[in-house]
């Protein structure tokens, strides 16, 4: 019976192979039970040790060590960059949970952001690709999501400069581009003070565009960089998140933007030249 169903036990699967068919399942936008047949033509290639069940390829996503090595997979897509990027820019977006629902119409609707799973990333702007990434409610607002993103990246990346919009702004977010050595740039908000209460970057940024707003304005709209990424993103992944679980959404989210991120470094490749050690065919 365990020649018959090397699935019968869900531990005796390894989590690179149920991790294999779980970025596969999110290139492919196909449900668990289709995703069986797949996996069957891919095993070659992937080189998987056994053939999962539908059943066991849904739990996959609750599984830790899934998760971190999807993690792990997630760090490796930016490793190639590392020593060629300096300037990023931060945005975030809903995710939907069904066909019916469409963030660009709901997204100033405060009352319908529970219906969505929010995912904010930090990018390259060079290369459109993910440095860092935090999955939340739909309900969680901008700003405190900016710093767990930049110091993430700034444990990797040498950051110049960081572009973001206006729901990211506060004083506290400001200082901490400053304090990890770069030039922040974010859209204030109509009405602000330029009160640095223990902020000096705070004051510096107001400055600065006072003094030459056009100049400003320039180096801020690199964040147009971010915006493009999530406009790639929302065309290749028109499914909503299929997971009812949160915490299972939470790594379908993960695996997608591990999937744009391979796009994104494969146009990086032939486009830049960049090299791709880990990623070999």
């Amino acid at each position: 019976q365990e020649h018959l169903w090397p699935e019968f036990n869900i531990h005796r699967i390894l989590a690179s192979d149920l991790a294999k068919i779980v970025l596969l399942q999110q290139y492919f936008q196909k449900s668990e039970r289709v995703m069986e047949g797949v996996a069957d033509i891919f095993k070659e290639k992937l080189h998987l040790n056994a053939l999962p069940s539908a059943r066991t390829i849904a739990r996959a996503y609750l599984r830790r060590d899934v998760r971190k090595i999807l993690k792990g997979v997630f760090l490796a897509t930016s490793d190639p960059i590392v020593e060629l990027e300096k300037s990023f820019s931060t945005d975030s977006t809903g995710q939907p949970l069904s066909i019916k629902q469409n963030y660009a119409n709901d997204r100033d609707d405060q009352a319908k952001h529970a219906g969505y799973d929010k995912i904010a990333v930090m990018i390259s702007n060079t290369y459109q690709i993910a440095t860092a990434i935090k999955i939340t409610d739909g309900t969680a607002n901008d700003s405190p999501l900016f710093e767990p993103l930049l110091h993430e990246t700034a444990e990797r990346f040498l950051i110049r400069d960081v572009e973001a919009d206006a729901g990211f702004l506060s004083k506290d977010n400001v200082q901490a581009v400053a304090d990890v050595g770069g030039v922040p740039y974010i859209y204030p908000k109509i009405g602000v003070a330029m009160n640095k209460d223990g902020h000096p970057e705070w004051r510096a940024m107001l400055e600065r565009i006072v003094k030459d707003p056009q100049t400003w304005l320039r180096e801020f709209y690199r964040r147009e960089n971010s915006e493009s990424y999530f406009s790639s993103y929302k065309r290749r992944f028109t499914r909503p998140l299929l997971n009812k679980l949160p915490k299972a959404r939470r790594s379908e989210g993960l695996a997608r933007i591990i999937v744009q991120n391979i796009c994104m470094l494969i146009s990086a490749y032939f486009c830049h030249d960049v090299k791709c050690p880990h990623f070999r065919g």
